[in-house]
């Protein structure tokens, strides 16, 4: 993390490879937003003279359902030693599997998983609706408000004429998932506010939302 924490993930293997048997029985497909997707939204803030507030949700795929088909994990010498500073009890490893409850990063389901829990509250907590063709993009109207959106799995764009209502739409989808607010960026003389989306850097003007690529 930025402040210097390390941050633990858990993964596994949910290749074609590793698990041919398991692709075929559930569903796999999820839509990410794609860059003509991005410049779309950032065409439509400016030209509606709207501004972007963004969105982190943390861990997604932890806050999702667990799978449809039963998936448990076998006990490694990490978990072994987590668990007994833990709970000061020694796992016999090869006796125990432990059944996974929530969605996990690497398995088939985890993507759709969490797109079906996500656009669900979007759906029935902000009221936003997807377009057909992009499904990462929503857009609908809030307290008389138009209100556009961008969404790359568990990072949001959110375009409003006030700053207030996006933090507070952000502050909605906290009340559901755990959500942070990036804010609109940060100010840099001659630029603009700026914030880095989705790989790309987005400067937000009085006049205009330009696109670049200059980090990458």
């Amino acid at each position: 993390k930025p402040d210097g924490t390390r941050k633990a993930r858990s993964c596994l293997d949910g290749s074609e490879r590793s698990a041919p048997w398991l692709r075929a029985f559930v569903k796999t497909y999820a839509a990410s937003l794609s860059y003509p997707g991005l410049r779309l939204f950032c065409a439509l803030c400016a030209l509606q003279g709207k501004i972007a507030v963004f969105g982190d949700t943390e861990n997604a795929f932890q806050q999702s359902p667990p799978p449809v088909k039963n998936c448990y994990v076998r006990i490694d010498d990490a978990y072994k030693s987590w668990f007994e500073k833990r709970y000061g009890r020694v796992l016999e490893w090869d006796k125990y599997v432990i059944p996974l409850q929530r969605a996990l990063q690497g398995h088939p389901e985890a993507g759709v998983l969490w797109a079906n829990k996500i656009n669900g509250i979007i759906g029935q907590e902000l009221g936003l609706r997807s377009t057909v063709h992009e499904p990462t993009l929503y857009s609908g109207t809030v307290d008389g408000e138009s209100v556009l959106m961008a969404r790359q799995v568990d990072d949001y764009a959110i375009g409003v004429a006030d700053v207030d209502l996006g933090e507070r739409l952000i502050k909605i989808l906290d009340s559901k998932v755990t959500t942070a607010s990036k804010g609109s960026g940060v100010h840099i003389e001659g630029k603009g506010l700026y914030y880095r989306y989705d790989g790309v850097d987005i400067f937000q003007t009085r006049d205009y939302i330009r696109l670049s690529a200059e980090t990458y």
